[in-house]
């Protein structure tokens, strides 16, 4: 066999690549002239020099000063390349956590009602990349927060997929929802998630908040759970619906959470006291689909409520039809439907916020409820079809601590009935009405000029040679006309004074029929 041929530096005796001519030897004795720096060689006697020793320990020494060199170029390298890599993969983990954190939490409503889903999970994180996935895999608390759909095609993985999922979030706190398609609800009721359940039953000491489809077939399953909710605080069942007459038991499995405070309830006509509660302890409660008094139960039991949500309030019946009652510590109640026997009966010292919306709603009761309860209301939100302006206003009249009114007409009216009574007030600066007002929302139809606008701002808003003294300084003002005739448009004046009163921190938007002014 013949000798392998190499090429090898001259000075170093290194042999050459390709990448080593491009590099080149960085020292004035590594590269000579092209005619004789290199050296072609055969055979294992690469070097016949005799004074081999003293050459090979000038080369070692030239090799070592050529590897500082490079390695020092290779951490220049290295930094420039991690300064164009994205400043999130360059975060330590513990920080990288809290933000993998934060993006899968929960978001308040706002309305003091219960925290929304959030919208990012731990399986979309994992998707970004390797260092996400580690890092999502590695943080229980962003594994608390479970959201499942039943589906009968996929049931078996997504118990799998459940039983991972709660595996991974170690001993935190939990939030489940289980839920269903509607058209999908009777067939769970007659074949019930047997398996599923019993699993979640069996995680019920570490339930935070739960959210869950209940059918009578399905309370065996669960009953493991019962006196094992030591961290239970808020609750949402959601009752499938039964047959028409059909006998419905009673909810037990909740009765002694000793930390339940926030209850939802959403059962079609059912009464609340099928679902077994410690009323006792219960500050908030949201009841859907039910009638008066069905509603009037709830405020019987749930003596401590400080937040109320009706919806649906089927039913309009005589004040003689409620028993009069007294919420000493009621301060949000939200009323959807045939509000009025409701509020002719009740009493509420501690309301700040009311929101009223339906057909039936009458401002007299309203206005009574105010004078007999002697509260200091700060919010009133109300929603109907052709509400009356002048018994808005006369409403208005009795409630000075009023600091945020929304009012939405979404009724068809014809443009002669059209009214501007309640903005017409609002301009008047020589009345105090509702003089603590800081916040106004109007949607409706209303016959509106840019000079009554003009006036509302002059009237409630911040500029120079405001000394009335009667009114506060409204801070947010949105109003959209659905259905102005003749169209408004602004003056260049208007748009002057507009523009100084947002410089001034005032948020002003003025739409008519869906599109928004320009200025």
């Amino acid at each position: 066999m013949e000798p392998i041929g190499i090429v090898v530096c001259k000075s170093c005796k290194s042999p050459l690549t390709a990448r080593n001519l491009e590099i080149g030897c960085d020292s004035k004795r590594s590269m000579e002239a092209a005619g004789d720096s290199y050296v072609h060689t055969s055979g294992p006697h690469i070097f016949p020099d005799s004074s081999e020793r003293s050459r090979l320990t000038e080369d070692i020494s030239l090799l070592d000063e050529i590897i500082n060199n490079l390695s020092g170029e290779r951490s220049r390298l290295k930094t420039r390349l991690n300064s164009l890599m994205p400043v999130v993969a360059r975060l330590p983990l513990e920080v990288l956590s809290e933000v993998l954190a934060a993006a899968c939490q929960t978001v308040d409503n706002g309305d003091g009602g219960s925290a929304s889903e959030p919208h990012i999970t731990p399986l979309f994180l994992g998707s970004v990349c390797k260092a996400w996935r580690s890092a999502a895999w590695s943080i229980p608390r962003i594994w608390t927060n479970c959201s499942l759909r039943l589906s009968t095609r996929r049931y078996h993985t997504q118990l799998s997929l459940l039983k991972e999922w709660l595996a991974r979030a170690g001993s935190c706190l939990l939030t489940i929802k289980i839920s269903a398609r509607y058209r999908d609800q009777q067939k769970w009721a007659l074949k019930p998630p047997v398996d599923l359940l019993r699993f979640v039953a069996s995680y019920s000491r570490q339930w935070s908040s739960i959210d869950i489809l209940i059918s009578d077939s399905f309370l065996e399953h669960l009953s493991d759970a019962q006196g094992k909710m030591p961290m239970l605080t808020a609750l949402r069942v959601r009752r499938i619906p039964l047959a028409a007459m059909a006998p419905v038991g009673d909810i037990t499995i909740f009765s002694d959470s000793p930390q339940l405070m926030d209850v939802t309830y959403i059962a079609a006509t059912t009464p609340p006291t099928t679902l077994m509660l410690p009323w006792h302890q219960i500050t908030k409660y949201h009841l859907e689909k039910t009638t008066v008094p069905l509603a009037r139960q709830v405020f019987q039991m749930a003596t401590n409520l400080v937040f109320c949500k009706l919806r649906v309030v089927h039913g309009i019946f005589n004040t003689d039809d409620v028993a009069p009652f007294n919420m000493q510590s009621l301060e949000h109640l939200d009323v959807w439907g045939a509000a009025s026997a409701l509020l002719d009966a009740a009493t509420l010292p501690s309301l700040q916020t009311l929101v009223c919306a339906s057909l039936g709603s009458s401002f007299v009761s309203i206005a009574s409820l105010l004078t007999r309860s002697h509260c200091q209301l700060q919010t009133l939100k109300l929603t109907g079809r052709n509400l009356v302006e002048p018994e808005i206003v006369t409403c208005l009249l009795q409630i000075p601590s009023l600091t945020a009114l929304e009012v939405r007409d979404d009724g068809p009216k014809p443009a002669q009935q059209y009214s501007s009574q309640l903005l017409d007030t609002l301009a008047v600066s020589n009345e105090p009405f509702v003089p603590m007002l800081k916040s106004l929302s109007y949607v409706g139809k209303a016959d509106v000029t840019e000079e009554l606008l003009r006036n509302i701002l002059n009237t409630r808003g911040q500029f120079e040679g405001h000394v009335d003294g009667l009114l506060g300084a409204l801070k947010s003002v949105v109003i959209t006309i659905t259905d102005a005739q003749p169209m408004i448009t602004f003056g260049e004046d208007m748009l002057k004074h507009i523009k100084k009163l947002r410089e001034k921190g005032m948020e002003i938007s003025f739409s008519v029929n869906d599109s928004e002014l320009s200025y």
